[in-house]
């Protein structure tokens, strides 16, 4: 918009995946600007053969039964070489009565998590 503003014509966007969000790529569809900004398949999609799905949207994550994640946190350490991950958690009472909790849920387990 910024450059636009300026008088510059804007046909082509190159980014990075920071900036591949829905409100972003619809602007410039709508505008018919052309992107090379690629998708991440942690944001997007389904990781492996697991189906939970990330909501960059929402900041949640999507077990295969359709259920919210209800919190997230940063674990890991910092500065130890490994990368942070983010741990969303889901409500243990909706997991303990899921068709779907084999292989996902443990018996008698307090929480679950699936970190990304």
């Amino acid at each position: 918009n910024q450059s636009r503003a300026g008088g510059m014509e804007v046909n082509e966007i190159l980014a990075d995946t920071a900036y591949s969000s829905k409100d972003n790529l619809s602007y410039l569809q709508q505008n018919s600007i052309t992107a090379s900004i690629p998708l991440n398949p942690s944001v997007y999609g389904t990781r492996g053969d697991d189906n939970f799905q990330y909501d960059k949207e929402r900041d949640q994550v999507i077990c295969p039964a359709g259920h919210h994640s209800i919190r997230k946190a940063r674990t890991g350490k910092k500065d130890t070489g490994k990368n942070q991950k983010n741990t969303f958690y889901f409500d243990v009472d909706i997991c303990k009565e899921c068709p779907l909790k084999e292989g996902c849920y443990k018996e008698g387990k307090k929480s679950k998590t699936y970190s990304i």
